[in-house]
This record gives structure tokens, C-alpha cells and sequence, in this order.
């Protein structure tokens, strides 16, 4: 699953934070749109609960897209473009936090407007 989450969405190099996160998260969103991949996440987070073995295959997946979306929050600060105090990592939560609450609760749809809006807003939070 990991793999195919890196191959879909890579690591997106605009040269502006606000830029990354949104290709980032229209690519992220638009893998989701796969049918098969949003059964087989469900299938795996349910299976998490009951099964260790399947608990360490969705803990190394997102750890692995935890780690994809850091990056991009350290390249912004290589470039001086994260504010004092910000916080990569809860960033990195919040993030993955909107994108799990929409795809397992489907209240709101995940579509390029939703990574837009995301990102502007992740981004107003690092953003010196």
C-alpha cells in the first residue's frame, strides 16, 4: 500500500510550501478516488483493531506517508519559509487527520477544492 502511495503521489517540489501540500493532498486525494484502495484501507483499519499483525501493516503505511508529508514541512524550513515554533510534526497530524476523518466518515467529499483549502490552512499555521 505504501509503495503504491509513493508511486501515486510522490513528493512534490514547487518551491513554495502552500504549492507542495496542495499537489501533495489533490494527489493524495486523487488515489482515494480508487475504489479498490479506499475498501482496502477500510479493510485495514478495521482489521487493525483485532489483529496485530495487520495493526503493524497500517502503522508502518502511515508511517511512511507521516514521513512523505514531514518532508515536505522540512524542505520549507531549509528554505526559511516555516515559522518560529512550528510544529512539523502536529502539522503533519492535522493533515492526515482531515484526510482519514473524511475517508472513513464521508461527510465531505475529498476533492481538489478539499486539498486546496487544506493546505492554505496547514500552511497559514508554518508560514513565517
Amino acid at each position: 500500500m505504501a509503495d503504491t502511495a509513493t508511486a501515486a503521489v510522490g513528493l512534490p517540489d514547487t518551491g513554495a510550501l502552500t504549492g507542495d501540500l496542495a499537489a501533495f493532498f489533490r494527489a493524495s486525494f486523487a488515489a482515494l478516488r480508487d475504489r479498490g484502495m479506499v475498501r482496502l484501507l477500510g479493510e485495514v483499519v478495521t482489521g487493525a483493531q483485532r489483529e496485530p499483525a495487520v495493526a503493524a501493516v497500517l502503522g508502518d503505511f502511515t508511517a511512511r506517508r507521516r514521513a512523505a508529508l514531514l518532508e515536505l514541512f522540512r524542505r520549507a524550513g531549509e528554505r526559511g519559509e516555516l515559522r518560529a515554533g512550528a510544529d512539523p510534526a502536529l502539522l503533519v497530524e492535522l493533515g492526515y487527520g482531515f484526510l482519514w476523518y473524511r475517508l472513513l466518515v464521508g461527510h465531505a467529499p475529498l476533492d481538489d477544492a478539499a486539498a486546496d483549502t487544506l493546505a492554505d490552512h496547514l500552511a497559514a499555521a508554518a508560514l513565517a
